[in-house]
């Protein structure tokens, strides 16, 4: 069987059955084992059903016929986060402080891991999310970046040569070793802070009701000019770059006390969380107008201290004078923009069809969402779920769902549909339980550790492996993922 080695002389970590690499990546150190398999393989492709020779060229019945392998894709990485990990999380955290590892290090035990994941199993590419910029172009960072051209590398190793002849047999139509990008703004790359712009050390007299409507309508003004520039920005990151930028990504993250919110009596609040806000909004709208899926992360994570509307005991915890929980405002917040862009959609959609004599009944959605890394409760999820059509929302998945205690996340991970699941490894330091528990306290999560998020999913929807294994949930997350971010499956690029 194949097995995961995190580093030479540690503790193998045993892959799920169904995730082995195609039969030609797999190293034949016996030819005597190559000889019998081939002489196996000949007798069922010529055996009948009674039991009798058939003719040459005849193919063998359904029964015969193993399954076709397939590629798994992780969903949605974050290559810089894992390399600030390996250099500081793993060590930096403890009492007993050990020699943090240079950049130089870090890259090369992630590009030794992932190159390794290549080689021992039908890796098949990820996802990876990289910045834009202002003022430069955006181009393919592993052009230039040390951190990305280590999963360059692990995807040449199974998609070059023999390797990726032998993995587009496999799964017919389909590359081994992609790695594509959706890129998102940096922080402060959006409409202005609601204290930006106020231009308080002017002279002019600011208790004139007149120059507060001025003032007003400059705000929204330059909002408005930075909005477009934002969503220029992303537009032209994907134009520029088709096949290899598939999307975009926001987080709306309310985790930091920086962040307030919103009081119950409905008022709105300022700063950090109406930055936030402007930013997802200008992403979604550049991602629906430029034809791609936007994936989005939202923060903090529901918990057993996070109000629910639904709990019994809800009525006797509300307190009226104070605000919403993080979650709630962070959940809430995500459907309003979600709930507004949709309809923005359908109205551009109905002037569309208003001005024009014809139009497609087969076009896309109007918005693709990929909620990544979900992390909310499961009755948010369904709600969300059942707001989209089939085939424009998905929902993310990561190593919380092998978590013992994550009692949330293995609700979500047994209601969640096959049909509109992704596996992501996101953060480094979410490492399904297996694996963690295998390597030790030197794990940290990589694309290669998409099986075992598969394995934990399977785990969560039946007691019984038979009935939903993990290769039956990769194969669906694989079927999502080339589906949502095409170029995977795109020979041409």
């Amino acid at each position: 069987r194949s097995r995961l080695l995190p580093k030479a002389g540690e503790n193998e970590l045993a892959l799920p059955e169904g995730f082995e690499p195609p039969p030609a990546l797999i190293e034949e150190d016996d030819d005597d084992d190559k000889d019998a398999e081939a002489e196996t393989g000949a007798k069922v492709a010529t055996s009948s059903e009674d039991g009798g020779e058939k003719e040459e060229g005849v193919p063998p019945p359904a029964a015969a016929i193993p399954a076709v392998p397939f590629l798994y894709y992780d969903a949605s990485c974050d290559p810089s986060s894992t390399i600030e990990y390996l250099r500081h999380g793993r060590r930096g955290m403890k009492k007993k402080k050990k020699t943090k590892l240079s950049r130089k290090d870090a890259v090369d035990e992630y590009k030794s891991a992932l190159e390794r994941s290549a080689e021992t199993s039908n890796y098949g590419g990820c996802i990876a999310r990289s910045i834009v910029k202002p003022g430069r172009p955006w181009r393919p960072p592993a052009e230039g970046d040390e951190v990305f051209s280590a999963i360059a590398s692990a995807a040449a190793a199974a998609s070059g040569g023999a390797n990726g002849e032998a993995q587009a047999q496999a799964s017919p139509g389909v590359r081994a070793g992609r790695v594509r990008y959706v890129v998102g703004l940096e922080r402060g790359n959006h409409a202005p802070r609601s204290n930006e712009g106020s231009h308080d050390d002017d002279d002019d007299d600011d208790d004139d009701g007149d120059g507060d409507e001025k003032k007003v309508h400059q705000r929204a003004a330059e909002a408005g000019a930075a909005a477009a520039a934002a969503e220029a920005l992303l537009t032209d990151a994907v134009e520029k770059n088709a096949g290899i930028v598939v999307g975009m990504y926001c987080d709306l993250d309310y985790s930091s006390p920086d962040v307030p919110s919103r009081r119950p009596d409905g008022a709105t609040t300022t700063g950090e969380k109406d930055d936030q806000l402007r930013r997802l909004r200008s992403t979604c709208r550049a991602a629906r107008r430029a034809g791609v899926p936007v994936q989005i992360r939202a923060s903090p994570p529901a918990s057993s201290s996070s109000s629910d509307p639904t709990s019994a005991d809800a009525d006797e915890t509300a307190d009226e004078s104070s605000p919403r929980d993080p979650y709630s405002e962070v959940i809430a917040d995500l459907g309003k923009v979600l709930l507004e862009e949709i309809s923005s959609a359908e109205e551009e959609e109905e002037e569309e069809k208003d001005s024009s004599e014809s139009s497609s009944s087969s076009s896309p959605p109007p918005l693709r969402v990929h909620l990544s890394r979900w992390s909310g409760r499961a009755e948010h999820m369904t709600a969300l779920l059942g707001a989209f059509p089939e085939g424009a929302l998905w929902v993310g998945m990561d190593g919380t769902a092998s978590f013992g205690k994550a009692a949330i996340a293995a609700e979500c991970a047994f209601d969640v549909p096959l049909s509109r699941l992704l596996l992501e490894t996101g953060g480094p330091g979410v490492i399904p339980a297996d694996a963690a528990a295998a390597v030790g306290r030197e794990a940290f999560c990589h694309s290669g550790l998409i099986p075992y998020v598969a394995e934990a999913v399977a785990r969560r929807k039946t007691s019984d492996a038979a009935v939903v294994t993990a290769e039956e949930v990769a194969r669906a997350a694989s079927l999502n993922a080339t589906a949502l971010y095409a170029s995977l499956t795109n020979e041409e690029t």
